[in-house]
């Protein structure tokens, strides 16, 4: 049995678990939205050894995507409100109509 992980990049999958080309790695962080300075800092965390570093950066990151998810929820929350009680509204008023007779 093969139990092997992948993480679909740019079209074509990187295997996870073994080394993450340098370029490989610089391509995901440019794909998760990292800044050129963020990558940068990654990669000279890199070639220092410093892993916490590594974490720290995209955990910056994560977190920024992260706040930008829960802002669109709001958002979309927001315009289900609208939507329901519009839709209740007109519900209320077809209800309240007296038939002609």
């Amino acid at each position: 049995m093969i139990n092997t992980k992948y993480l679909l990049f740019n079209s074509s999958f990187i295997k996870l678990g073994g080394m993450i080309k340098k370029e490989d790695c610089r391509a995901c962080l440019c794909q998760a939205g990292c800044s050129e300075k963020s990558i940068n800092e990654y990669m000279k965390c890199e070639s220092e050894g410093n892993f916490a570093g590594q974490l720290r950066i995209i955990d910056r990151q994560r977190d920024r995507l992260l706040r930008t998810v829960h802002e669109g929820e709001r958002k979309i929350s927001s315009l289900d409100y609208l939507k329901y009680s519009l839709e209740r509204e007109r519900e209320t008023d077809e209800e309240n109509r007296t038939p002609e007779l």
